[in-house]
C-alpha cells in the first residue's frame, strides 16, 4: 500500500483526537500502512507511546506536529531527521513559553530560523493558507505560501481535502485550497 497518513492527531491534541497514540500504530498495521505520522496540535507529548507502539507494530513512525501560526491557522512540520526533531522540540516548547498558556503560536521569523530537517505542510481547511484567505482574500494566501517555500526551501506542500463537504468542493474546484 502507498498511502501514507501524514496529519493524524491523537488525544495529545486536546478535544481534537480521541486515540492514543500506540492505538493509532495498532491500527495503521491493521490497515497495512508502513508509516505514520502523529501530528499533535501545539504539542509532542505522545512522541515516545506513539514511538514504542509503531515499534511494536511494525509501522515506521514519523514524528511531526501541527503548530498554530502567530498570524493565524497551522500549518504541519514533519521530520526529516534528529536535526528536524530538535527543531521542532525547540519549536513546540517557544510556542508555548513566548505566548500566554493556552494560546502558543509561532511567528514566521522563529520558524525560519529552525527549519532544517523538517517538512512543511499546508495544514489543509485549518491551515494557514486557508486562514489568510478567509482574513484578507486570496493574495496575501498567495503571499503566505511564498513565504513558507521560502522558508523550507522545496519541501513545502499544499495540502488538498476533498471530503465531499461543500466548502471542500468548493475550495478544490474553485482555488485549489
Amino acid at each position: 500500500m502507498s498511502f501514507v497518513e501524514l496529519h493524524a492527531r491523537s488525544a495529545f491534541s486536546m478535544l481534537d483526537g480521541a486515540s492514543l497514540p500506540e492505538d493509532l500504530a495498532r491500527r495503521a498495521a491493521d490497515l497495512g500502512l508502513t508509516s505514520l505520522a502523529l501530528t499533535d496540535l501545539d504539542d509532542l507529548g505522545g512522541a515516545v507511546r506513539f514511538s514504542e507502539g509503531c515499534e511494536e507494530h511494525g509501522v515506521r513512525p514519523i514524528f511531526g506536529a501541527e503548530l498554530t501560526l502567530a498570524t493565524g491557522g497551522t500549518i504541519v512540520l514533519l521530520c526529516e531527521d534528529a536535526h528536524g526533531w530538535r527543531n521542532l522540540s525547540t519549536l513546540v516548547t517557544r510556542a508555548r513559553m513566548d505566548r500566554p498558556r493556552g494560546e502558543p503560536s509561532i511567528e514566521l521569523e522563529l520558524l525560519d530560523r529552525h527549519s532544517r530537517g523538517l517538512v512543511c505542510l499546508s495544514g489543509g481547511h485549518e491551515g494557514a493558507l486557508q486562514s489568510a484567505m478567509d482574513r484578507t482574500g486570496l493574495a496575501d494566501a498567495e503571499r503566505l505560501a511564498g513565504r513558507l517555500a521560502e522558508i523550507f526551501r522545496r519541501r513545502f506542500y499544499v495540502e488538498v481535502n476533498d471530503h465531499s463537504l461543500v466548502e471542500d468542493v468548493e475550495r478544490t474546484r474553485d482555488r485549489l485550497l
